[in-house]
């Protein structure tokens, strides 16, 4: 039976969800699920029967009228843990409807991939499995965006050192790889090259809220807080394709409300408290992993994540290297996660740093890695799966 992947990457407000079938072509994008309101999934439950958007929405309209300075405030106030009981049996509904009323287990042809941040993939498989959701495959967000980088049909062939920075909105992921250019979907982590930043890069979504909130007239109603968030990303969006100084004007909800208009660049962004100081940190770690990887620069740099939709992420680091994006940052992790069951079998990890350029080496003979898992994991080292 052809086995298709739901690549899940849940984050601290919303959730990415993408269906992997088959082969899923050429590799690239691959199409969200969202929850029928919303490409990314809101992370909010409200019994007997809302989840997702409608649960928020309810959560923050209950919520009533609130001074200007609780707004910002109240933006956030309907998340859930994404790996709550609750959320999670929401999840499995709406699989269960998207996927023509089947379950997404194995007996149907599914198998789910989720992203786990470091230290909590015993928990995550455990909560997955307890939501019916069985035989998840955790997928640690560096490795999700190295596969997600591995499909891009429109990268460059090159092998070498490669970076990747995966940035969530909770933390960052910092891991170095040695790729081989002789098999395209092959290659191997650094021993010691992995670290994580707490506390995310940026927050920038919460202040672009707090910037437009502070310039609304009275009466902006709660449940109007949620599409902010939708917002935020667009402007992130127009960002990315501008020059540093260049400026957009804020067009998204509460736009009609605003006593004066909110333009934003690039570097205006960059300058917000608490990015630089973020930034120099994540720069740190990605310094180390170049080291580790034995050169002064990568031959590439891969950013992706929802927290690297932001462009202030990418700029900081383009001193270090060349840097890849694919067009939608905040899917990467989840595409990632879909399409690693494919191709963990490449992605290997020595015993050290130099047992890895040792298998770079074309004078040196080694085994073939197959691309492709097979379907029984039964054999599967545990660091593997």
């Amino acid at each position: 039976m052809m086995q298709h992947v739901v690549g899940v990457d849940p984050q601290r407000t919303r959730t990415a969800v993408v269906l992997r079938e088959g082969d899923g072509g050429s590799g690239g994008a691959l199409p969200m699920v969202g929850d029928g309101f919303r490409r990314l999934v809101p992370n909010a439950v409200l019994p007997p029967d809302r989840w997702a958007t409608p649960a928020a929405e309810a959560l923050l309209d209950a919520a009533g009228g609130a001074p200007a300075a609780d707004l910002a405030r109240l933006a956030r106030s309907w998340c859930c843990d994404p790996l709550s009981a609750d959320f999670l049996a929401g999840l499995r509904e709406r699989l269960f409807g998207y996927l023509g009323r089947l379950a997404p287990a194995a007996r149907n042809g599914y198998r789910v991939a989720a992203v786990a941040a470091p230290g909590t993939e015993t928990l995550l498989r455990q909560r997955f499995t307890d939501a019916g959701l069985a035989d998840v495959l955790t997928v640690d967000p560096a490795d999700a965006l190295l596969a997600r980088w591995l499909v891009d049909p429109a990268r460059p062939p090159a092998g070498g050192i490669v970076v990747a920075v995966a940035c969530g909105e909770a933390w960052t992921r910092v891991a170095t790889y040695a790729v081989d250019q002789a098999a395209p979907r092959t290659a191997r982590r650094l021993a010691a090259s992995a670290s994580t930043v707490e506390g995310g890069v940026t927050d920038l979504a919460g202040a672009v809220t707090a910037a437009v909130l502070g310039r609304c007239r009275q009466g902006v109603r709660s449940a109007e807080l949620l599409a902010m968030l939708d917002g935020a990303l667009e402007l992130a969006g127009r960002l990315r394709s501008l020059r540093a100084d260049d400026e957009v004007e804020w067009a998204g909800p509460l736009t009609e409300r605003m006593f004066e208009p909110l333009r934003l660049s690039r570097q205006s962004l960059a300058g917000t408290p608490g990015v630089a100081e973020s930034l120099a940190e994540v720069a740190g770690r990605v310094r180390a992993a170049v080291t580790v990887g034995g050169t002064t620069r990568p031959a590439a740099l891969l950013v992706g994540g929802i927290g690297a939709v932001w462009p202030a992420v990418a700029d900081g680091l383009t001193s270090l290297g060349p840097v890849w994006q694919s067009p939608e940052p905040e899917a990467d992790l989840a595409v990632g996660a879909a399409w690693w069951p494919s191709l963990r079998h490449g992605v290997q990890r020595p015993e050290t740093a130099e047992a890895a350029f040792a298998a770079l080496a074309p004078a040196t003979p080694r085994e073939t890695v197959p691309a492709v898992a097979p379907q029984d994991s039964a054999d599967i080292p545990p660091w593997l799966r």
